[in-house]
């Protein structure tokens, strides 16, 4: 319609068309004319606030967005500290959490009880003692309580990674079935093999990963799946759940999603792309992908009811 517009009223005022015709429609002695020139000024002037409406929707449509994922920040998890430096940070921090390259160098505590050694001479001269150096009184050992203010591995059996779409549904996974949720906006699947990974390494990837990734990355290679199969075998559970989203790439993606348990056994698909449809309320935003208040709820208890959760 915005372009409608542009075509319609926009342009023929810019060129004089509509000057002139109107110009030509005035010197008419018959009143039809004139009044044609007034229900076309009125349709331009409907055309003209209609655009300007539709345009003020979609900013406060893509607001609505931005917002839900801004309240889900609070839910979100964030990676261990202790990633290895080989880990490419752009793999990880790109749309999701922050990490920090590299790890700090490590200081070596002072051995207890340990003495200097004095020197030979002293500076007067004089030989030193060779009395023993007393030890060090015991109320200044350095203690080995862990820092507080390090935070600790995640420890929740049950895990969720993904992108936005999951990000928004954070709040109720978290709240309503315990989930520690790792999702970030724009993460491509390739960034959530990573974090597979250091998750992995750390130990902490429970009992039970759901994944939804592939919307932010286009191709995704057959390769690129087995990859992050492979990463996952060694967890019980794993549901993978397809992309409700009307593009071909993600049509060829959900099908090498919904193949998965057949060469894999511990994998599990929760096919979202058409679940998703039956949502009961208001699921979706404009862009008719990611979650509105409905869509949030009704997608954790889709995911808890494909894995038996209470």
């Amino acid at each position: 319609m915005t372009e409608l517009s542009y075509r319609m009223v926009e342009m023929p005022i810019r060129s004089g068309a509509m000057r002139r015709w109107v110009a030509h429609l005035r010197r008419q002695r018959d009143p039809g004319p004139r009044r044609i020139i007034a229900t076309g000024a009125a349709a331009c002037v409907g055309l003209v606030a209609f655009a300007g409406v539709n345009m003020a929707t979609a900013e406060l449509k893509q607001n609505d967005i931005q917002e839900s994922l801004e309240d889900a920040d609070d839910f979100v998890a964030t990676l261990p500290p202790t990633l290895p430096p080989t880990l490419p940070p752009t793999s990880i921090s790109d749309g999701g959490p922050t990490q920090t390259s590299g790890d700090p160098s490590p200081t070596t505590p002072a051995t207890p009880g340990a003495t200097t050694i004095p020197s030979t001479t002293d500076v007067q001269g004089t030989e030193p003692s060779t009395e023993p150096t007393e030890s060090p009184p015991t109320s200044v050992v350095p203690t080995t309580e862990p820092n507080s203010t390090a935070p600790s591995a995640p420890s929740a059996n049950r895990v969720a990674i993904g992108d936005s779409v999951m990000k928004g549904a954070a709040p109720a996974l978290v709240e309503d079935y315990d989930f520690l949720v790792y999702a970030a906006e724009s993460r491509s699947f390739d960034a959530g093999i990573d974090v597979v990974e250091a998750l992995d390494r750390e130990g902490a990837l429970g009992d039970v990963v759901v994944i939804q990734l592939g919307v932010n990355q286009n191709p995704l290679e057959q390769s690129d799946v087995d990859r992050m199969a492979e990463a996952l075998e060694k967890v019980p559970r794993v549901l993978f759940v397809t992309n409700r989203y009307a593009k071909d790439y993600v049509y060829g993606q959900n099908a090498m999603f919904r193949a998965l348990p057949e060469r894999y056994a511990n994998i599990e698909v929760l096919d979202w792309a058409d679940v998703g449809n039956s949502c009961p309320g208001e699921c979706y935003y404009g862009d008719n992908l990611h979650l509105a208040p409905d869509g949030m709820e009704f997608y954790a208890d889709q995911i808890a009811e494909a894995l038996s959760l209470e």
